[in-house]
């Protein structure tokens, strides 16, 4: 059985050998073209080439891939950081502008009204919801504040404080439905009174009240305050006459107000703690 093997393992070697000696002859004949050998280890050799070419190229681009991914992202990340640098830039701007507006602010109201004590306020919070429009501020007793004093801005009356607390007070803006201020036509001089309306609260308007049949009153006339009240000042610009008209029992007249300041742009608002009286 052994012998049958070894002469089979001969044989197998003989006709390797054979067939590289007709492969030596056969490109002896066939010089400057590849040898059959040559052809043959090409043969099976192109396919493994192509393979690693194939696979060198793709490790290529991975790499390629990699470098340009890993600079993207440092690129990324310093633009975020340039990003959130010149976001900082611009919150520091935005506190600059307001804090300059607030001085601005201070400056006109001290200069225009010299017979008033005033006390400087931010607004923290805003009443949420239809029936009523009251702003807090961020001043109390501990600052002078009084209930009753007058709230004011350079644009006009805002309203009154309505309730006090140690750093704290609620004002009953303008617009209120609660709110009710001696008023006077700065065209006529008549008295008359300001008087915040439910249904007018939520256009932003105020109506006057008390008006007789022969009240000398036209739309765009001016109205400010009379001074009538312990805390109010007299000459405080409350708004501007937008519609007159006739009660339905025809025995006065009732006018609509557009008020100068509008209520929802304030952020900072001036109470007045003490004014030189007229008279």
């Amino acid at each position: 059985m052994r012998s049958f093997f070894h002469n089979k393992l001969v044989a197998a070697v003989l006709i390797v050998i054979g067939i590289v000696l007709l492969f030596a002859i056969l490109s002896a004949y066939n010089v400057g073209s590849a040898t059959p050998v040559a052809n043959v280890a090409s043969f099976v050799v192109s396919p493994f080439e192509k393979g690693f070419s194939w696979a060198a190229g793709k490790i290529g681009k991975l790499i390629s891939y990699v470098t340009e991914f890993d600079a993207l992202k440092l690129e990324n990340e310093e633009l975020k950081a340039e990003l959130l640098e010149k976001e900082e830039l611009v919150r520091e701007a935005e506190q600059y502008r307001d804090e300059n507006q607030k001085l601005r602010d201070l400056l006109n109201i001290t200069r225009d009204n010299e017979q008033y004590t005033i006390e400087m306020c931010d607004i923290i919070a805003r009443s949420d919801g239809d029936f009523s429009n009251v702003i807090t501020i961020d001043k109390g007793s501990s600052a002078g504040i009084e209930l009753g004093d007058t709230v004011m801005v350079s644009d006009g009356y805002v309203g009154y404080v309505c309730e006090l607390g140690v750093n704290w007070a609620n004002v009953l803006t303008v617009i209120d439905s609660g709110l009710s201020v001696g008023a006077q036509n700065i065209r006529t001089k008549e008295s008359m009174i300001c008087e915040g309306d439910y249904n007018l609260m939520r256009k932003g308007l105020l109506k006057l009240s008390y008006l007789t049949l022969d009240t000398s009153l036209f739309v765009g006339d001016e109205i400010c305050t009379s001074g009538l009240g312990e805390n109010v000042p007299q000459g405080i610009m409350v708004g501007e006459v937008s519609s007159i008209s006739v009660s339905p029992d025809g025995a006065t007249k009732q006018a609509e107000i557009t008020p100068f300041v509008d209520i929802n742009d304030l952020t900072i608002v001036f109470v007045i703690t003490d004014f030189v009286k007229e008279g």
